[in-house]
C-alpha cells in the first residue's frame, strides 16, 4: 500500500488515499501445474536484471538496478512491462477513513 499523488494515476485518484496495484492475467497451465511455477517477468509482471535480482515493485533499489522504466511516476508502483503483459492492470483506491464503496471494473 502507498499513497500516490493525483498526477500519477490520472482521474481515479482521491487526494490522501492509499492505492493498491492489481493485475489480473491468465497464468499458462504449464506454469500453474508445476511445483516451481513460472517466471512472471516473462509474462510482464515484475522485472529482473539477469543476474538474480528480481523485483515486483519500483522501489529505490529496483530503480538503482535499472528495473524501473517509468521514471519518478513509477515509484512505489508495480512493475508491469506493457510489451509482454497480456491482462488487466488496475488501481484500487482505499480511502483514508469512512465507508468504502468502490469496485474494480474490467
Amino acid at each position: 500500500n502507498r499513497g500516490l499523488s493525483e498526477e500519477n494515476v490520472n482521474d481515479v485518484i482521491v487526494s490522501g488515499s492509499t492505492y493498491v496495484d492489481i493485475v489480473l492475467f491468465h497464468e499458462p497451465s504449464e506454469c500453474a501445474n508445476t511445483r516451481l511455477g513460472c517466471d512472471w517477468t516473462e509474462l510482464g509482471v515484475g522485472a529482473n536484471d539477469g543476474v538474480g535480482n528480481l523485483r515486483w515493485c519500483c522501489s529505490d533499489d529496483a530503480a538503482d538496478l535499472g528495473l524501473c522504466k517509468g521514471g519518478p511516476k513509477q515509484e512505489g508502483r508495480l512493475i508491469v512491462d506493457p510489451d509482454k503483459f497480456q491482462g488487466q492492470h488496475r488501481f484500487l483506491g482505499v480511502p483514508p477513513s469512512g465507508d468504502w464503496k468502490i469496485s474494480v471494473k474490467g
